[in-house]
């Protein structure tokens, strides 16, 4: 029972510190104009727009995301052994539960996708933190939470046209249907769905 939910913690430990933290970061990278007197400094800077526009982005695409890494490798080290530690020898599941709980895989498909959401997440974020001056992650978590929506609703409208008793539709990815007692969901061919994301 515990296992299970220490995947389920790897999991959103890893999104949401990558994501959440990276969205942030980016939200703050870019707010030298959210006062008069912070702008006025930074034009100053002998650099030009490209290069203060690239820092910005190596801060946030490249040693943010090193750091992260890193640190969340040592703190799930750390967890690991302490659960492996803690497991006893004699138990006849030993080997069982040992296996269960490993180091989280920077290659798996959560983390995989967990990559492609930073980059779409964070690099909106400097893009709007470029255009709004005050609370720039709020402006934008709004404007990228309305985008989804739109999205949803715009999928679930073209599911309806196609489709009757469509129970949910996930954008560009797949549709629930609805058959009295049974669902069948309608999921896009592999090399589509490849096509899709990227």
């Amino acid at each position: 029972k515990f296992t299970a939910g220490f995947e389920a913690a790897q999991f959103a430990t890893f999104m949401i510190g990558l994501i959440g933290g990276g969205c942030f970061l980016a939200s703050l990278v870019y707010g030298y104009f959210g006062t008069n007197a912070n702008g006025s400094s930074f034009l100053t800077l002998p650099a030009s727009q490209f290069e203060k526009w690239l820092c910005g982005l190596v801060i946030t695409g490249v040693i943010y995301t090193f750091i992260f890494l890193l640190f969340f490798r040592f703190i799930d080290s750390i967890f690991i052994s302490i659960y492996h530690n803690s497991l006893n020898i004699k138990d006849p599941f030993y080997k069982e539960k040992y296996d269960l709980v490993q180091i989280f895989p920077f290659d798996s498909f959560v983390a995989s996708r967990t990559y492609m959401m930073f980059a779409n997440f964070a690099g909106a974020m400097l893009v709007g933190s470029l255009y709004f001056n005050k609370a720039p992650f709020i402006k934008v978590a709004l404007v990228l939470c309305g985008l989804c929506f739109a999205l949803f609703l715009i999928n679930l409208l073209v599911a309806n046209i196609f489709f009757d008793n469509v129970e949910g539709a996930f954008p560009y990815f797949m549709v629930v249907l609805d058959f009295e007692k049974d669902r069948a969901r309608l999921e896009l061919d592999p090399n589509i769905l490849e096509v899709v994301n990227i």
